[in-house]
């Protein structure tokens, strides 16, 4: 009977080969090949998700100038309601202080009446 006959263990790289299709084992091959080795590579093609990926991000910056306008837009609109406002308390402020004006000479004047009432008796 023959003995049975033994596997062969795979060589690390086939495995990384076949489970990791970037791995070093590829750009080895490249490198063996006289192919450029490892780096960035652009391919020329458009395709669907890059039309979708820059759609999205046109929509995306119009989207957010337009809460930024929606935002500045509130902003003035409180600053102009905030000067109505303080123009108004400060007329009043005036109109109140020029009351008390008054009623301070209508005092002074009462008082110096009495005076003259009192020093002539």
């Amino acid at each position: 009977m023959k003995a049975p006959r033994r596997r062969k263990p795979p060589d690390t790289e086939e495995v990384l080969k076949q489970v990791l299709p970037w791995s070093s084992a590829h750009i080895n091959d490249h490198e063996a090949g006289g192919r450029p080795a490892a780096g960035i590579r652009f391919d020329r093609t458009i395709n669907l998700s890059h039309v979708l990926t820059m759609a999205s991000m046109i929509g995306l910056v119009t989207v957010s100038w337009s809460l930024m306008d929606k935002r500045v837009v509130v902003l003035e609109e409180a600053r102009v309601a905030q000067r109505d406002r303080d123009m108004a308390q400060d007329l009043s402020s005036k109109e109140r202080q020029q009351e008390v004006r008054d009623a301070l000479n209508d005092l002074r004047r009462s008082v110096e009446k009495v005076a003259d009432r009192v020093g002539a008796r």
